[in-house]
Order: C-alpha cells, then sequence, then structure tokens
C-alpha cells in the first residue's frame, strides 16, 4: 500500500464497484485501511464516493487494519479518517498486541463514533479462540451509549465456538441493545478452523440463532481478491448461497426469510433514496444521461443488454431480501493485511 498511488487505487476501487453493481448491488459498505499515515486508500475511496453518488450508496470504515495501537498512532490515523470524511468507525481488537488493548480499541472506537457521530463496523473476534469475547464489551458500551442501532460486529468467529450457556446469555442482551451482526460465510469457512484436525470447525457465527432471536444478522462478501480470499467476483447471491448451506437454514421459513426479510437500510441507516418497488430508478437515469452523452464510459465497463436485465432483476431483488454487501480490493482496501 505504501508504494501505490491514488489514481491506481481508484482503478482498483472501480473495478470492484463494476463487478458489485452488475450483480445488481446499490450498497456498498468498505473497509478502508487507515494505518498508512498517506491515506492514500482512503483519498481514493472518498473521491469514488463523491463520483459515484448519483448510482451507489457507498460507505467508507476508516479502519485500522494493523491495529489502533499495534500500529503507532493508529487511534489518531483512525480519527483523523473520520474528521476526512469516513462514514464509520473500525477496529480489530483481536489484532491487537494484548488483550488490554484490545479492550482499549473497542472503548475508543465507541468514544469516537459518539464524538462524531459516526457508525460502527468492529472485526470483532474473527479467531476460534474461545477466549476472544470483545464483542461482549462492543455490545456492552454500546448498549450503555444507546447506539446499539449503529454499531456493527462483523465475522464474530469466535461466538460460534463459545459454550451454549455464555451464548444464549449473551443473545439476551444483543437484543436489549440492537446490535446488528455481518457475518462472511465464505471466508470465515476458508479462514477458520485451521488449527482444527477433526472435528473442524465452519468458522462461522451463530447466525440461524442470532436470527432465530430477533437478532438484525447479514451476509456478506469480505474479499474481492486478495491472500485471504481469492475468489471474491460481487455476486451476493453466492454468498447467500454458501451462507444459508453453511448457517444450515434451509428450511421453508427460512427460505422465505432470506427474501423478504429488510436489513440491509437497518445497518447501514442508508436513507430512502429510491423509491420502494423502483430500486433501480437512479441507475436509469444515469444510464439515460451516459448515453445522451455518447460516451464509450458504459462500453468500457462492459455493460451488455442482458447484463443490463439482470442488473435490474437483481437489485430489485436485493431491495427486498436486504442482504449487506462489503466491498474488500486487493491494494485499496485490505481487511485481512496481516
Amino acid at each position: 500500500k505504501g508504494n501505490m498511488t491514488v489514481a491506481q487505487m481508484k482503478k482498483r476501487i472501480y473495478s470492484g464497484i463494476r463487478k458489485e453493481m452488475l450483480h445488481g448491488v446499490q450498497a456498498i459498505r468498505t473497509h478502508i485501511d487507515v494505518t498508512d499515515p498517506t491515506f492514500t486508500g482512503l483519498k481514493a475511496a472518498l473521491e469514488v464516493k463523491d463520483e459515484v453518488k448519483d448510482i451507489l450508496d457507498l460507505q467508507i470504515v476508516a479502519f485500522p487494519q494493523e491495529g489502533m495501537y499495534a500500529y503507532k498512532g493508529g487511534d489518531k490515523l483512525v480519527e483523523e479518517g473520520l474528521k476526512m470524511g469516513a462514514d464509520c468507525v473500525g477496529a480489530i481488537p483481536h489484532f491487537e498486541l494484548a488483550r488490554e488493548f484490545g479492550e482499549k480499541s473497542i472503548h475508543k472506537t465507541i468514544e469516537l463514533a459518539v464524538k462524531y457521530n459516526k457508525l460502527i463496523d468492529v472485526h470483532c473476534d474473527e479467531t476460534d479462540d474461545t477466549q476472544s469475547r470483545f464483542l461482549e464489551l462492543l455490545n456492552a458500551l454500546a448498549l450503555m451509549e444507546g447506539i446499539g442501532t449503529r454499531t456493527t460486529a462483523s465475522h464474530t468467529c469466535s461466538f460460534g465456538s463459545a459454550d451454549n450457556s455464555y451464548a444464549f446469555r449473551m443473545m439476551k442482551l444483543f437484543k436489549k441493545s440492537g446490535i446488528n451482526f455481518i457475518s462472511c460465510p465464505t471466508e470465515n469457512v476458508y479462514l477458520e478452523g485451521r488449527q482444527d484436525t477433526y472435528p473442524k470447525r465452519r468458522g462461522i457465527t451463530r447466525v440461524k440463532e442470532l436470527y432465530d432471536n430477533g437478532i438484525n444478522v447479514c451476509f456478506a462478501q469480505d474479499s474481492m481478491s486478495d491472500p485471504w480470499y481469492p475468489l471474491g467476483n460481487g455476486n451476493m447471491m453466492m454468498i447467500l448461497d454458501h451462507g444459508i448451506h453453511l448457517a444450515q437454514m434451509m428450511s421453508p421459513g427460512s427460505l422465505l426469510m432470506c427474501r423478504s426479510k429488510p436489513t440491509i437500510r437497518r445497518l447501514a441507516q442508508i436513507p430512502p433514496s429510491m423509491p420502494t418497488g423502483r430500486p433501480t430508478a437512479a441507475v436509469r437515469k444515469w444510464w439515460r444521461k451516459k448515453r445522451q452523452t455518447r460516451t464509450p464510459f458504459l462500453q468500457r465497463w462492459g455493460w451488455r443488454p442482458e447484463a443490463w436485465f439482470w442488473c435490474c432483476w437483481q437489485a430489485w431483488h436485493f431491495e427486498r431480501s436486504g442482504h449487506a454487501a462489503e466491498l474488500e480490493i486487493s491494494g485499496a482496501v485490505h481487511r485481512h493485511s496481516r
């Protein structure tokens, strides 16, 4: 990341957005690494956000990839990223050098979110270690500050390995706070359980149990193309497919939920900028504008009649299914670069 330019970052970001939009995605939350004093990635993402604002809701997380405190001055860089225009506070407590620093990063995340009125999205307990319980602290602080509905815990893999007594006690507290969850099924099943022989854990959080307890839970794609997941393509239907298999949610009732539960607007606090039932109106308006100017812009992106039809149908579907889309782009957005 240290050798890349803003132009190079923007090129990668647009490559990822193109893949997402051709699958009908209209809202993306992306985690930008701010443990970079030059803020190259954040500057690029903010420019792109402004350039695509008429066709895409792009949310940016100020994410300390190398840790708020494991990276010297990381907490200050996160705060500066929020001042520059990032929408969400990010953290990665299980990656800090000691448990105490992980807890400190959670306290700082809540403090910054309240101070700057920002959303929260934490890479939380993305590990098989059952003693990694930063989720408990995040939920407690969000509950105490009254910002649970603006707080998201992503991954929470260790919660899937926690004992049942602890897990079901926490369910009541999650429901009380209103905290949101994101599971990344393809990445979690690929990365977790590596130290297991057999039985080997699936690595995902308790998706079905969270849903059954009335807690907002979404599926997301964690990476588009990087060493931690090289096969991302922006197709959220693929993520949904993997998710319902791994979470064992293929009963008639569960499948109906996957088609009808509106979750993304609550998760991302997205305003209803597109009329209900006509989610592609702004895209069509943008299409007409570009066609009138007779630029090769859409052709360069690879838009074809059949792809356009697929985009419209997928956008209609996602407006109703509400599954969250997260974008990770190698070089520009490294969620897992250790």
